[in-house]
């Protein structure tokens, strides 16, 4: 969803910031409510404890004749393993 203040006229950039923090002291308080740790993989928690979440930004230009994603990162898991991998980040430039 985009909430502009006023209608924007020609081009105009816009910041999409999707991501998943992870919040230690929510996701403990969480998993000791007995009902709870059912819906929550613990040992995936445990997995990413403290490194603060996921976080991609995307630039985003927007005109009249549609948009353009200015950011080339990897997304799929695939990808994203492929990238930490290679010492040449040139592919997502």
């Amino acid at each position: 969803m985009l909430i502009l203040i006023k209608a924007p006229s020609g081009s105009f950039t816009a910041l999409v910031v999707p991501g998943s923090p992870i919040s230690c002291t929510l996701l403990d308080e969480a998993l000791a409510i007995p009902e709870m740790p059912k819906f929550i993989n613990k040992e995936q928690v445990e997995r990413f404890r403290g490194t603060g979440g996921l976080r991609i930004e995307d630039g985003i230009l927007i005109t009249e004749d549609g948009c353009v994603n200015w950011n080339k990162i990897p997304r799929t898991v695939q990808e994203i393993e492929d990238w930490i991998g290679v010492d040449d980040d040139s592919k997502y430039d």
